[in-house]
């Protein structure tokens, strides 16, 4: 009777401490997911960012463009001054038209980085997600052989 109460009590032990592990998966797997969730959302806020630059530069672009346009009209009407200040003009629109894009290709390689930095991080995240699963299935295992063990031991107990 004694013998039965012990292995009742390792029983409960082991199925106590089986219900530990899984709940310590499941709130691990929830943060996971969590995680993920958000390094999602920063990708997405960080491609609008990008998308809302790349208007812009169009934007710029086709103001630049029309100015271009606007300034060959009157160069034709102006004289050699007129045209000196035009070519001037042009080329102070070049030159921001250049900034722009130079700083569009330092903002793209930022960006990059940080999606590449994220999706290792989510990757990282996935490997030990997924470790931690193998190692309750390792467990969960044992527990089960340790179970058997006992099972059996306790029938040669009770033969005996």
């Amino acid at each position: 009777m004694c013998i039965r109460d012990r292995m009742r009590g390792k029983a409960h032990k082991q199925e106590q401490l089986n219900h530990d592990i899984i709940k310590d998966s499941l709130k691990e797997k929830n943060s996971s997911q969590l995680n993920e969730r958000q390094i999602q959302e920063e990708n997405e806020l960080l491609r609008l960012e990008n998308r809302e630059m790349k208007k812009a530069a169009e934007n710029i672009k086709a103001k630049t463009s029309k100015e271009v346009h606007l300034a060959d009209a009157e160069k034709e009407k102006q004289t050699d001054e007129v045209v000196g200040k035009f070519r001037h003009q042009a080329q102070v629109q070049e030159e921001n038209l250049q900034i722009i894009k130079e700083q569009y290709l330092r903002l793209q390689q930022i960006y990059l980085t940080k999606i590449k930095g994220l999706e290792e991080a989510v990757q990282r995240e996935q490997k030990m997600y997924e470790d931690l699963k193998l190692r309750r299935n390792l467990e969960i295992e044992g527990f089960h052989r340790d179970i058997d063990t006992i099972k059996r031991k306790a029938k040669i107990y009770d033969e005996y």
